[in-house]
């Protein structure tokens, strides 16, 4: 069992290392711009703000059948 997850960390680890080589893996691509992510996220938030309580109704059965596909209605008013 130990020389499967060898195996699997091995193969992990020479796959990053291959993307970070060939330039697919930079930090501006890993890393979210942190003034543009502020200003999207106040923007969302302030647009949130005006939501009351009771504005959303979500309807759903209780108990699922199948579980890859569930009917749900969501209503904003």
């Amino acid at each position: 069992m130990k020389r499967r997850l060898f195996l699997k960390s091995a193969m992990a680890g020479s796959a990053v290392a291959t993307a970070v080589g060939a330039g697919l893996l930079t930090p501006s691509m890993v890393f979210a711009n942190s003034a543009d992510f502020k200003a999207v996220s106040d923007a969302a938030g302030a647009s949130a703000a005006g939501a009351g309580k009771g504005s959303f109704k979500f309807k759903a059965p209780k108990i699922a059948e199948n579980g890859a596909v569930v009917p749900m209605t969501v209503d904003a008013s």
